[in-house]
């Protein structure tokens, strides 16, 4: 709605050169609409909605899409006939009249009226946390270590035994927060004077929460008080002089609540885990059979499904097995239709209502905009890994954040992913090389609710599998799940075709056999089409260039014609195309909105990169044809935040120079990522960049794969935001390796170094790189030594030398690790060795923050096989590997890899 007023105000303007009488009649719509929108902000607080409150909010937002989208076409025929068009006042009649219609349903039925005297949301009459509460302790399954855990951070302090500490137990809903936090309660509270344990609603009455605790606490008050400030001061005045070594536990959701307590109250943040699928599996068993060797063996299978769409999650695998529990028969079909019909137990069943009502207090605890937000993710398969650069592009194209003074709406979009992040609605699944979440998963129990709600709503259609749309063919946002190979053509044909021409977003996810034809959807602002399998060749969507309000466009995993030219989608933001398109529009970089560019791999790229001044991220491959006029004009993209460059030739000294003048101009800039890979780049480029000026000291990730630096240059001393590091150095030194260890951010390091200047030792000094997580070294020769209290939390080790250089320096001495005993933290090591003749050979790929597991083929007596006889040095590297981890108590194996 505030992108329709924000444009009906536009059309006020002097640019439109409406008449008298028009403007007039918009400025009436203008009006009204900003009322009925403040009336509809009001509905979304409410927790329950009556019908009438629901049929009129359909038809407002309704109303308000159709008007959006006429007055979004009346812009673009202004713009491209340079003039008015004739039936302005035939729409704008229309509208008024429905707008009045609206006005009278409202009035009709008195719903600014019901909604001031609204009561607060009905509460399922048996509270989740209540059971949980109340539950048995020997029924309690996993919850004796992290018991245990808590009542060490409370107790064992000697230091701050006689101050205040606070104890923040965090996680998601239902995952088991309160049940654990009042077993520790139970467990210690006789260690103290007095104890109190209380329950917080939603709404919770202030009141009520002193007058529990002074009552627990055992306070005898001779007059009742209904002034909460009154209750405080009593509080305070009894436990004067009884307040030394106090210890409080709260229970959360988010982790930023709990955070708080941490410097101010001498706290401690313990974040409760999902149930391992020993536990779950002892839980519902339990429930359901009293324990797992008397469930049946036609049940095994479908047990194991519903265990997995519980995520060990105990409120989950509890609601689920009481529901089993009463069937009363073990017929597999009854078991069946309740894994294949969650949302309709969801809506039905009392006992699943508990989990739904936990799950429901989550969604209904966030603002506007997060809800918005977070019913989008229904546009995702179930099980889907969901990347959060595409779907914070994805909520900006659909216009889901609102614009804030002094931010734009990238930031915006990110701190809405990171709030859900940290209320434990959305889970983290991969963290990338600078401790971001990369990649995120909603729990399937969550995704059931926001399914619900987005058609409840009238958000989202969905086709799916089973040939079936759930939710209104009138939806703006159209999306396809496939799952599987599909054998009925015609009727998802036939499905599809009744997809509403006004459509706004379009995603196809899955294996297809037909496409949409896309032709009609002219308001399309979101086109989404990503397959891992495909009946069709290729599929035309040379019609794109007829969207003209087209934001978003990605492609992956299909061949597909694009048109060549798209100058005419001047809102275009996103053009994310994969190595299956080979040809791109030419005038792809006349796009003065595009932010985001991501090219094919072997796309010849357009001339005009410097007309792409709102560009923030830019991917893409030069090759021998690429102008020097691109590299130029990349130091003109002065909001360009990731730039990643693959070169697939040797680089001329004239284009090698242009490219590191426009670096050092990016650098000075918002430039926050930095990669250079494939190709090569040269020893000019490092030579250049050797001397950085000034630094660029918003950088983040700085990988430069190729460019071989002289040494470690002096301007990344100045890097303090640096967490990632890819570098090839021609010659280490010891206050070079100090400057990187002196990083006071780096999470990540991956270092290639040509030589060591002091005796091919490289010595990792006491208390230096305090923050690194993993680090990756390659080297002819393995030595490396650290000195105790260094890398104090690395986890990840990956080491890679040369086997035949095994034995280094003038004496031959066998190199050696030492001190990785003092990596304390350290929980994996790989190696991977060259065998001879292979040395600069193609390194593994960097990880996200997996790291892949390399394992080695042994023959009969135990030694790794590999094509070619194994050199004399082989057992030396596996044995001093060996030797140097022996030491470790964390460590007990290393992945060999012989390359």
């Amino acid at each position: 709605m505030n992108s329709l007023l924000v444009k009906l105000t536009s059309l006020l303007g002097q640019e439109y050169k409406l008449l008298k009488g028009e403007k007039d009649d918009i400025k009436y719509l203008r009006d009204k609409m900003s009322s009925m929108s403040a009336l509809l902000v009001t509905l979304t607080n409410m927790d329950e909605l009556s019908d009438q409150q629901k049929e009129w909010r359909n038809k407002v937002r309704e109303l308000s899409y159709d008007m959006e989208d006429c007055v979004d076409l009346f812009m673009h025929k202004i713009s491209e006939h340079h003039g008015l068009v004739g039936d302005t006042d035939i729409h704008i009649r229309e509208f008024m009249a429905r707008v009045q219609d609206a006005i009278e349903q409202r009035d009709r039925y008195k719903l600014s009226e019901s909604v001031t005297i609204a009561t607060p949301a009905h509460v399922v009459s048996i509270d989740p946390q209540h059971l949980a509460l109340n539950e048995e302790e020997d029924g309690l399954v996993g919850i004796e270590s992290p018991k245990q855990k808590i009542i060490r951070m409370l107790m064992d302090d000697e230091e701050g035994s006689r101050k205040l500490k606070v104890i923040s137990i965090v996680g998601s809903a239902g995952i088991g927060k309160t049940t654990l936090a009042k077993q520790v309660y139970l467990e210690i509270k006789g260690r103290f004077d007095c104890s109190a344990f209380v329950s917080l609603s939603q709404n919770p009455s202030m009141n009520k929460i002193f007058t529990r605790i002074l009552s627990q606490v055992g306070f005898k008050s001779r007059r009742a008080s209904h002034c909460e400030y009154n209750l405080i001061d009593e509080l305070k005045q009894y436990l004067t002089g009884m307040r030394c070594g106090s210890r409080v536990i709260i229970t959360t959701c988010i982790e930023d609540l709990g955070s708080v307590c941490r410097p101010n109250f001498y706290g401690h943040v313990y974040k409760v885990e999902p149930l391992n699928d020993f536990d779950s599996r002892i839980l519902f068993f339990r429930r359901v059979f009293s324990n797992e060797d008397a469930c049946p063996d036609h049940l095994r299978k479908v047990s194991e499904e519903i265990l997995r769409m519980c995520g060990g999650v105990p409120l989950a695998i509890t609601s689920v097995a009481n529901i089993l529990a009463s069937q009363g028969d073990m017929m597999i079909e009854k078991w069946e239709r309740i894994l294949s019909s969650r949302g309709y137990e969801l809506e039905t069943d009392p006992t699943i209502g508990w989990m739904r009502h936990v799950l429901n207090l989550s969604y209904s605890n966030l603002c506007p905009e997060l809800r918005t937000c977070l019913l989008y993710l229904s546009t995702f398969p179930e099980y889907c890994s969901i990347r959060k650069d595409d779907l914070i592009k994805q909520w900006i194209a659909e216009g889901l954040v609102t614009e804030k003074f002094g931010y734009d709406q990238y930031e915006i979009a990110e701190s809405y992913f990171n709030n859900l992040i940290r209320r434990s609605i959305i889970n983290p699944v991969d963290i990338d090389d600078c401790g971001m979440v990369m990649s995120c998963r909603v729990h399937d129990l969550m995704l059931d609710l926001i399914i619900s709600k987005s058609i409840e709503e009238n958000f989202i259609a969905i086709l799916d599998d089973q040939h079936t749309m759930r939710g209104s063919h009138e939806a703006r946002r159209f999306t396809l799940h496939f799952n599987q190979d599909l054998e009925n053509t015609e009727q998802n044909l036939a499905l599809t075709r009744s997809v509403h021409h006004q459509t706004r977003s379009i995603s196809v996810l899955g294996p297809i056999q037909c496409m949409l034809v896309i032709s009609e959807f002219k308001y399309l602002r979101l086109l989404q089409i990503e397959v891992y399998y495909s009946y069709i060749d290729s599929y035309d969507l040379t019609h794109m260039r007829e969207f003209f309000q087209l934001r978003y466009l990605r492609i992956r995993g299909i061949l597909c014609k694009l048109p060549e030219k798209i100058g005419g989608l001047k809102y275009l933001e996103t053009f994310d195309i994969d190595d299956n398109v080979k040809n791109i529009p030419s005038d792809v970089c006349k796009l003065s909105s595009m932010a985001h560019l991501t090219l094919p791999k072997h796309a010849k790229i357009p001339s005009g990169i410097d007309k792409l001044v709102a560009l923030r991220t830019l991917k893409a491959s030069t090759s021998y044809d690429t102008s020097i006029e691109f590299y130029e004009g990349l130091g003109s993209l002065r909001k360009l935040r990731e730039l990643e460059l693959g070169a697939t030739y040797y680089m001329s000294r004239d284009k090698v120079v242009s490219l590191a003048a426009s670096l050092m101009k990016l650098g000075s800039c918002s430039l926050r990522s930095l990669i250079l890979r494939d190709g090569d780049i040269s020893l000019e480029a490092g030579d250049r960049l050797n001397f950085w000026s000034p630094p660029p000291l918003h950088l983040r990730r700085l990988h430069v794969f190729e460019v071989v630096f002289s040494y470690v240059p002096d301007w990344i001393a100045q890097l303090d935001k640096l967490t990632s590091l890819v570098i090839h150095i021609r010659e280490i030194s010891k206050d070079g390796f100090g400057v990187l260890g002196r990083l006071p951010s780096l999470l990540f390091l991956r270092l290639d170094v040509q030589s060591v200047k002091e005796n091919d030792a490289v010595v990792v000094c006491s208390r230096t790189f305090q923050y690194l997580k993993e680090f990756w070294y390659r080297y002819k020769v393995p030595c490396l030594v650290f000195e105790q209290w260094a890398m104090p939390r690395l986890r990840i080790l990956n080491i890679q030398f040369d086997e035949e250089r095994l034995y280094g320096g003038d004496d031959g001495v066998l190199c050696e690790l030492t001190g990785i005993e003092h990596l304390t933290n350290l929980m994996e090591i790989s190696a991977h060795i060259r065998l001879a003749h292979h040395w600069m050979c193609q390194t593994p790929a960097l990880p996200r923050r997996k790291v892949k597991h390399f394992s080695e083929r042994h023959d009969e007596d135990g030694h790794g096989q590999v094509e070619e006889e194994a050199p004399v040095y082989k057992k030396a590297a596996e044995a001093m590997l060996k030797r140097a981890t022996g030491k470790h108590p964390g460590i007990n194996n290393v992945n060999i890899q012989f390359i």
